[in-house]
């Protein structure tokens, strides 16, 4: 009753099933007096810490719209700050999303040998299982028939896949929101044919204190994990949801595109008159914007990261960058 709540209110996906019950764990017909009175109060502090991360999260929320609103100065006056999309009636505008997707949870499969020759190879989903003390992966049949379809290859060196089943929910969300307009998004990923011949072994990546990893089981909950973008089932979810896709590049040339080398000359420019002329603290924050601007569009760091458009009743605005597909 809980899961089929919890998947009606969208907290966790469509097709969602509830890991088996480890063996230390007893029934709770079966606890005693005295286990129930501690179970129940461990659940009733749960609660408290839910709602105490709602209320911190609201909180952060409404600090970071007054962030926005200080830099927008006196634009901010036109612009209103929703805790999710959708919340408002549709408009014309645009939503941006800057790494945002590929924090989405995604179902992991992993294409076996098959038994027949030629035959296509068996997808299976990774699961995660507890064994003693340490999280494990284990391997069964999908979850949902339907994203395993997604994951489904002939290749044998493609081996895992990664499949987010919140695009579609996502973008429905965003098609709600703009009534006209544009859809905006900056993250790290690839169309499927080249993000999977780049990682057969997978995407999902962990950060921590001490840099990166590959296990997302290591330390669970100490580190990020994000898995890369796989545009083309962006591109298929947002056909669905009315946006016709318009662009598909690097940061790199889509700066370049809206005048990032023109804008970085001038800084360097006004830098060097500033030097010149002893302003030292204007040359130093000159300088230093320069920097930050060059960082955008570095080759091997943000400057890789990929811009996918679409548009919905809007025309490519200008200046005008052809897509890559």
């Amino acid at each position: 009753e809980t899961l089929a709540r919890q998947i009606a209110l969208g907290v966790v996906p469509k097709g969602t099933k509830l890991a088996n019950k480890p063996e230390a764990i007893k029934d709770w017909d079966k606890l005693s007096a005295d286990e129930k009175k501690l179970f129940a109060r461990q659940m009733e502090v749960y609660a408290g810490f839910g709602e105490y991360c709602d209320h911190e999260i609201g909180r952060l929320f409404d600090a970071v719209a007054a962030l926005q609103a200080r830099r927008l100065g006196a634009d901010a006056t036109r612009v209103e700050w929703a805790p999710q999309l959708g919340d408002r009636p549709a408009d014309a505008g645009c939503v941006l999303a800057h790494e945002v997707l590929d924090n989405f949870p995604v179902h992991v499969f992993e294409a076996g040998p098959s038994e027949l020759p030629g035959a296509i190879p068996e997808v299976r989903e990774v699961y995660v299982d507890l064994e003693g003390e340490r999280l494990v992966e284990r391997l069964g049949p999908p979850s949902d028939p339907a994203l395993a379809g997604g994951a489904a290859g002939s290749d044998p060196a493609r081996r895992r896949r990664e499949v987010c089943a919140d695009l579609d929910g996502w973008l429905e969300a965003a098609t709600r929101t703009i009534g006209r307009g544009y859809l905006l998004l900056v993250d790290y990923g690839d169309y499927e044919e080249d993000l999977w011949a780049k990682s057969p072994e997978g995407t999902i990546v962990t950060y921590g204190p001490e840099g990166f990893g590959h296990d997302p089981l290591e330390d669970p909950g100490s580190r990020d994990i994000t898995a890369d973008v796989n545009f083309s089932a962006v591109e298929r979810a947002a056909r669905r949801c009315g946006f016709i896709p318009q662009l598909f590049v690097t940061q790199r040339e889509w700066l370049g595109a809206l005048g990032l080398p023109e804008a970085a000359s001038d800084l360097e420019r006004a830098a060097d008159a500033a030097w010149a002329e002893g302003r030292n603290a204007v040359a130093m924050a000159a300088d230093e914007e320069l920097a930050l601007l060059r960082t955008l569009a570095a080759r091997m760091g943000l400057g890789d990261i990929m811009v996918f458009r679409a548009a919905k009743d809007a025309l490519p605005p200008v200046p005008h960058l052809a897509s890559a597909r």
